[in-house]
């Protein structure tokens, strides 16, 4: 039983293994995307962005993206608040405008 139990894990274990230059090169793109779109002047800062959510919901930024939506380029930035909740908050990055913010499941 033991045997079968540890093999069992091993495939979810080596895809782990796999996955995360995968997620690294992604996050390294968000990242070259949003340089790019703000040296280009098309988009606000993300430090202005992020004193934003900080008002809407303090508390711990747990990620941040930069998503087209509707031929709209949007930041969106997940706070964990103080009592415990996760927000997902977005806003439009070309100026800055709060778009919505939701309580994570």
């Amino acid at each position: 039983m033991k045997t079968f139990y540890r093999h069992g894990r091993t495939p979810v274990f080596v895809i782990s293994l796999l996955l995360v230059p995968l997620i690294a090169l992604a996050d390294k793109d968000d990242h070259d995307r949003a340089k790019q779109l703000r040296d280009a002047g098309d988009i606000v800062a993300l430090e202005y962005i992020l004193h934003k959510a900080q008002e809407k919901h303090p508390g711990k930024v747990l990620e941040v993206e930069i998503e087209n939506e509707h031929d709209t380029v949007v930041y969106e930035i997940e706070i964990l608040d103080n009592q415990g909740v996760v927000w997902e908050i977005k806003f439009d990055a070309r100026n800055g405008d709060f778009i919505k913010s939701e309580k994570e499941d």
